[in-house]
């Protein structure tokens, strides 16, 4: 149960963020299942990871983090910000599981319907 604007641009960030950091004929998962009473997304990408000392801060807003991507491309950092406040608008959470050079794993919760 979410806004679906909302919902639209996470899905939107994410994606486009597992595009830009994965080689080409990386691969990119989408996933979803039910846990309790809500549904867990998960975009899993295969591409250059996120270094430790950044995945404490990646959501947030007092230190933007911006990265090259893997064919040069620049972000503005703030599409992470933006997620993080859509998921908490609609009642959900948002954390990354990512190992440097093996890939990132963003997730995500809303409540089910």
């Amino acid at each position: 149960m979410a806004d679906p604007d909302m919902l639209s641009t996470i899905f939107r960030n994410l994606i486009s963020n597992a595009v830009k950091f994965s080689p080409t004929g990386g691969e990119i998962h989408i996933t979803s299942e039910t846990v309790e009473d809500k549904v867990r997304i998960g975009i899993i990408d295969s591409g250059i990871g996120i270094p430790q000392h950044m995945i404490s801060t990646i959501f947030s807003k007092e230190q933007n983090m911006s990265r090259e991507g893997t064919s040069g491309e620049r972000g503005s950092g703030l599409g992470l910000q933006i997620c993080k406040d859509f998921v908490e608008k609609n009642r959900g959470e948002i954390w990354t599981e990512s190992k440097e050079n093996k890939g990132s794993a963003f997730y995500f919760t809303l409540p089910c319907a």
